[in-house]
């Protein structure tokens, strides 16, 4: 068992490349967000930041506002920070197929004593897939007071442990109709999808 955690799913986006809220894009026949949602049963607590409410009154789980709106998923990792009762929280964004309780897992035992442990996917941190120390807050909300709107701009001042994970695919997000569609595709070419359980 992880230690404890809580979890948030960042809904708030624009999926302006999706062309159709991502969260609830037709995932094998269930919305895309349950993914995330699933990964997070070890979680204590789960909240929804950003998007519909009535989204996570469907699912049972908390909601809160992203009171930063347009700052993207810098604000949305803000509000994650601020919210529940354990000392980790796992971040993740709602548009990741393949993610899955072990791969929680795996994120929360990497954290250790740093301020976030992420994956590397094609050479390229996933900080919205990602185990976060609450001291991370008072690092990103006093970078975001001084300008800084991407976790690039965070990063010196955060302790970092990165996941070059021998099986990356499961921190994949999907953007496109064109990624979704690989997705599934790849779902019913491995067996290790929803759609093929």
């Amino acid at each position: 068992m992880p230690l404890p955690h809580d979890g948030a799913v960042l809904v708030g986006g624009s999926s302006t490349r999706m062309g159709v809220d991502k969260a609830t894009v037709d995932y094998g026949g269930a919305p895309l967000i349950e993914q995330p949602i699933h990964a997070l049963a070890r979680a204590s607590h789960v909240v929804l930041i950003g998007g519909d409410p009535a989204l996570a009154d469907r699912f049972g789980l908390g909601w809160r506002d992203d009171p930063i709106p347009g700052a993207g998923p810098l604000g949305g990792v803000l509000s994650a920070l601020a919210s529940g009762d354990e000392s980790i929280i796992v971040v993740l964004s709602c548009d990741l197929p393949f993610i899955d309780e072990e791969g929680v897992s795996h994120l929360v035992d990497a954290l250790g004593i740093a301020d976030v442990a992420v994956p590397i996917v094609g050479g390229r941190p996933q900080w919205t897939c990602a185990a976060w120390a609450r001291s991370a807050e008072p690092i990103i909300a006093r970078r975001y007071r001084s300008g800084a709107r991407s976790f690039r701009e965070c990063a010196p001042d955060l302790e970092i442990v990165r996941l070059f994970d021998t099986r990356p695919r499961r921190f994949v997000d999907v953007d496109t109709p064109d990624e979704l569609a690989w997705a599934i595709g790849s779902d019913r070419t491995d067996g290790r999808g929803r759609l093929s359980r």
